[in-house]
């Protein structure tokens, strides 16, 4: 009988505790998703933040408009990068 990190339980967590190298294909597209999702989104806040700024609102208005704007768009279940 083992204890311990020699217990089946100890060598599970041995094995969670290893590298981020060992991803699924789907945790990696997810990855490169959520890149891809969070540029497209930060590219909108910033035509947002110019549009507005363009046609005379206040900057700090349009600035907030164009964060809450991110906030909004960016889904909180993908990956950080």
């Amino acid at each position: 009988m083992a204890t311990g990190m020699e217990s089946e339980l100890g060598k599970i967590a041995s094995s969670l505790q290893e590298d981020d190298e060992t991803k699924t294909p789907l945790q990696k597209r997810l990855a490169s998703f959520g890149k891809r999702i969070a540029l497209v989104v930060l590219a909108i806040c910033a035509i947002v933040f110019c549009g507005g700024v363009m046609r005379g609102e206040a900057m700090v208005l349009m600035f907030l408009t164009a964060i809450s704007l991110a906030v909004a768009a960016i889904p909180e279940a993908l990956p950080p990068w």
